[in-house]
């Protein structure tokens, strides 16, 4: 007869739900005692600037009323298709060198400098003008080739604005003026009576009267402005002749005057519109039209005049061109004898 054991109880009882998943639990993760290392930040550069682009570009940047910047690039060889049009002649390659024309587009005047192996420029310009800048290569034989020209820029005033606000409160009386003037002090303290420019006493009066007539002029003007007496662009009343004189005389009384403010004021002041219409009045009928080029040195070729000057400290070229034969000067071009004849008595 077999035997019939019962082994149910031996069977563990599931108490879950035979129809959910399974879940394992993941092991806790192991904790390091690492140092933390905290990166400074770093300001974000971006991709780098490129050295140059394929693009002929030049632009002119102001700096302040008597300062202009100038940048440009070419995208070939200038000199490779100069070379193409203008072979070698039997003399040799032709002498193109790299300048640059400074252009006052206010008064009609170019200016030339030199800008061999550089990419930027500085001038030194007078304020409250229009200036624009040309890049080009020049040749005795084929003259002025214009490469590249940038913007017009006018430059800012060097002085406050000579318009007058008709609103009160922007209006001040004589009287304040003469009390800033004097507790700035902006100008030496006998500038505010006419005494104090005028000679009052022998020694002064012979002082005076070795001065030239034109100058002794002047400060008279100046004290009669002092005094009230009204006077509108009062240089332009003198002709032609008188403004020659007044050029040399001006020299000669800052030569004599040793330095003084007086003299230094006036010759900053008034001699580059003396100059420029002396050059005007030489010139003759259609001078205000005509454009002044200058290309020859004297006292600095009067960059100093009109450009005033610049990047001088630039390198001049190891080599320098061969000169070639002389051409005509343009219509209202100066030579070096035409410039003011009568500095030269």
């Amino acid at each position: 007869m077999p035997f019939f054991f019962d082994l149910s109880s031996l069977i563990p009882i599931a108490e879950r739900n035979p129809f959910e998943p399974v879940v394992v639990n993941d092991d806790e993760p192991v904790q390091h005692d690492i140092p933390e290392t905290t990166e400074a930040a770093q300001p974000d550069f971006g991709l780098p600037i490129p050295t140059t682009y394929i693009v002929d570009l030049m632009r002119a940047l102001v700096q302040d009323p008597f300062h202009l910047f100038v940048h440009w690039q070419l995208k070939d060889d200038p000199f490779t298709r100069l070379s193409k049009m203008f072979p070698p002649t039997a003399g040799g390659q032709e002498d193109f060198h790299t300048v640059l024309k400074l252009v006052d587009e206010t008064n009609a005047i170019a200016v030339f400098f030199n800008a061999a192996y550089t990419s930027e420029y500085w001038f030194q310009v007078y304020p409250d003008r229009t200036y624009r800048v040309e890049l080009g290569v020049k040749s005795s034989r084929h003259g002025f080739i214009k490469l590249l020209a940038s913007q017009p820029v006018r430059m800012p005033r060097g002085a406050p604005s000579d318009q007058s606000a008709d609103e009160a409160e922007y209006s001040i009386g004589a009287d304040e003026y003469l009390k800033v003037l004097r507790e700035s002090h902006l100008v030496p303290e006998r500038a505010f009576t006419p005494q104090g420019l005028l000679p009052q006493h022998e020694a002064d009066e012979r002082a005076w009267q070795t001065l030239p007539a034109s100058f002794q002029q002047l400060l008279t003007t100046m004290a009669d402005i002092q005094g009230g007496r009204d006077y509108e662009r009062w240089w332009e009343k003198l002709s032609s002749a008188e403004l020659a004189d007044w050029v040399r005389e001006f020299l000669r009384t800052l030569q004599q005057m040793g330095g003084d403010e007086m003299g230094y004021l006036l010759l900053l002041s008034y001699l580059p519109e003396l100059l420029r219409r002396a050059v005007l009045a030489e010139l003759g009928e259609g001078a205000e039209a005509a454009q002044l080029e200058i290309d020859k040195p004297i006292a600095l070729y009067m960059s100093e005049k009109l450009g005033l000057g610049s990047s001088e400290q630039r390198p001049t070229p190891p080599v320098s061109p061969v000169p070639g034969p002389a051409l005509p000067n343009a219509p209202g071009s100066l030579t070096n004898v035409q410039w003011l004849p009568s500095m030269n008595r």
